[in-house]
């Protein structure tokens, strides 16, 4: 009994069409493994890969990843002044006070400390550690808590900064003649 023409062709086929998806997932898997030398150490390599952006020098990995973060930080400012109609009704007026200050506060501080970073870079890189630091939403989202109140767009405001709080201090860490005691 002989293999037949169309059961050959059809081998043939197959082959053909899982040596061009192993191709293509190799060369997709290829170009995002390509990670950065500024974000080595960044437990999100990904994400710190984009916010560097291709840049060449250290200063410019720095800055162009402040930047990324800005624009992020800057989505905040709509989660930090929705926080008020999404409290319950019956939270006491001080409450409520503190909640939405400690949001905008919150809010406040990541925005100055990353224009702060942004000066730090070229005049004084060693204060950036303490600027990065205190890049968090964490007063907004644990205020909130006290009251065992979840708003889920803070929780995820909350995530995402620190992320990218956590890929600037790995991008701090390949500063040239890095010797800052961690």
């Amino acid at each position: 009994m002989g293999i037949k023409k169309t059961t050959v062709s059809f081998s043939l086929a197959l082959i053909a069409t899982f040596l061009l998806i192993s191709t293509g997932t190799a060369t997709a898997t290829a170009k995002s493994a390509a990670v950065s030398p500024f974000c080595t150490t960044a437990n999100n390599k990904v994400l710190c890969t984009k916010m560097v952006r291709g840049a060449k020098t250290w200063e410019q990995a720095m800055t162009n990843a402040i930047n990324s973060a800005m624009v992020k930080a800057k989505t905040g400012k709509a989660i930090a002044d929705g926080v008020g109609p999404k409290l319950p009704k019956n939270l006491l007026p001080q409450s409520k006070a503190s909640i939405l200050d400690s949001c905008n506060g919150a809010y406040d501080r990541i925005i100055y400390y990353l224009e702060q970073a942004l000066v730090y870079v070229k005049d004084d890189p060693t204060s950036l550690r303490s600027c990065f630091s205190s890049v968090s939403f964490w007063e907004c989202k644990f205020g909130l808590e006290e009251f065992e109140i979840t708003i889920p767009e803070v929780n995820r405001f909350y995530q995402e900064i620190n992320q990218r709080s956590s890929v600037l201090l790995s991008v701090l860490e390949k500063m040239p003649g890095n010797n800052l005691i961690y």
